[in-house]
C-alpha cells in the first residue's frame, strides 16, 4: 500500500508538471495581454513599466519557473483584476462559498441518486422505474443553466418563493435553487450508474444463492448487493467533488453567487495569468488527490481489490 501510494504521488507530480507547462504555454499563446485596453489604452512607457513590474517582459520559461517556485511556497502573487489583493486571500474569500453550495448540492445528489438507482433496479421495467429513469435522464440531458433559468422563472418571478439571485450565509432562502442546480447533473449520473450496477449485481449467482437460503431481501440488498454495486459508482463519485466544490461557472453566473467559478471565467478573458494558473493548479492537484483516494477506497469497499504487487 505504501509503495503504491508513493508511486502514485510521483506519477501525479509528473502529470502536474506536464499539465502546468501546457496550460502556461496555451495561456500566453492567445493573442492579447492583461493590460491591452481598447477604450483607454495605456501609453507605451506606462505599459512597459507595468509589464516590467509584473515580470511579463521575462522569457516564458523564466516566468513559469518563477510562478512554480513561488507556488511551492504558497505565494501565488496578486490578481490583475484586484491588484491590492493576494490571490491566496481571494481564494480564501470565494472558495468557502463555492464549497458550501457545491457540498450541499452534492449531498442531496448522492443521497437521492443512490436511492433512486436502487429503487429502479429493484423494480425494473415498471412505472416507477420509468419515472426514475426519466427524471435522471432529464437532469443529464438538459443543460444546467436552462434548469436554473426555469427555476428562477417559476419560483422567483411567478410564485415569489425565493430570490432570483445573490447569496448570504445567514439567509437560507438564497441557497435553495442554487443547491438544486448544483446537484442536478451529479444526481442523474449517480442514479444511472447505481441502477446499472445494481441490476448487474442482483443477477449474480451469489445473490440468487442468498435468496435460496431464505435471507431477507433488505439484508441481501444492503449486505451483499449494494456494497459490490458501489465500486463503479465510486469511480465517478469522488472526482465530482473537485468540479462541484470549486464552483460551477454557469450556476454562479446565473444566480449571481460570489464564488470561485466567476473568477475562473474572468481570469481567462482578462488574461489574468497568475489567477488562472493558480485555479488550474488547484483543480489539477485536487483531481490527483481524488483519484488516489478513489483507489484506496476501492480496497476498503471490496477487499478483493489489491494495490501494488498484489493487484491483478
Amino acid at each position: 500500500m505504501v509503495v503504491y501510494i508513493i508511486k502514485r504521488i510521483l506519477s501525479s507530480l509528473v502529470s502536474l508538471i506536464i499539465v502546468t507547462i501546457i496550460i502556461f504555454s496555451v495561456m500566453h499563446s492567445i493573442p492579447g495581454g492583461p493590460f491591452d485596453e481598447e477604450k483607454m489604452p495605456l501609453s507605451p512607457a506606462a505599459k512597459e513599466k507595468i509589464l516590467e513590474m509584473y515580470g511579463l517582459n521575462d522569457p516564458l520559461y523564466v516566468q513559469y519557473f518563477k510562478f512554480m517556485w513561488n507556488a511551492l511556497h504558497f505565494n501565488f502573487g496578486k490578481s490583475y483584476q484586484s491588484p491590492g489583493e493576494e490571490i491566496i486571500d481571494l481564494v480564501k474569500r470565494t472558495l468557502p462559498i463555492s464549497a458550501f453550495m457545491g457540498g450541499l448540492g452534492l449531498a442531496w445528489a448522492i443521497t437521492a441518486g443512490l436511492l433512486l438507482g436502487i429503487v429502479s433496479a429493484r423494480k425494473p421495467n415498471t412505472f416507477l422505474d420509468y419515472l426514475c429513469t426519466a427524471f435522471s435522464s432529464y437532469s443529464i440531458s438538459v443543460p444546467v443553466y436552462v434548469s436554473s433559468i426555469f427555476m428562477i422563472f417559476i419560483f422567483s418571478l411567478k410564485f415569489h418563493w425565493f430570490p432570483s439571485g445573490g447569496f448570504s450565509f445567514g439567509e437560507p432562502r438564497t441557497w435553495i435553487m442554487p443547491i438544486i442546480a448544483y446537484g442536478l447533473f451529479p444526481f442523474g449520473i449517480i442514479a444511472r450508474y447505481t441502477r446499472s450496477s445494481m441490476l448487474e449485481v442482483l443477477n449474480e449467482p451469489y445473490i440468487l444463492t442468498a435468496k435460496a437460503k431464505g435471507l431477507p431481501d433488505w439484508y441481501i440488498l444492503i449486505r451483499h448487493a449494494f456494497k459490490n454495486a458501489l465500486i463503479p459508482v465510486i469511480t465517478i463519485l469522488l472526482p465530482m467533488f473537485t468540479g462541484v466544490m470549486t464552483g460551477s461557472i454557469l450556476i454562479e453566473k446565473v444566480f449571481r453567487i460570489p464564488g470561485l467559478g466567476g473568477y475562473f471565467v474572468t481570469s481567462i478573458y482578462k488574461r489574468d495569468y497568475p489567477l488562472e494558473m493558480t485555479l488550474m493548479l488547484f483543480i489539477s492537484v485536487s483531481l490527483s488527490l481524488t483519484y488516489l483516494v478513489t483507489d484506496i477506497v476501492y480496497t476498503i469497499v471490496d477487499p478483493r481489490v489489491r494495490l501494488g504487487k498484489g493487484k491483478k
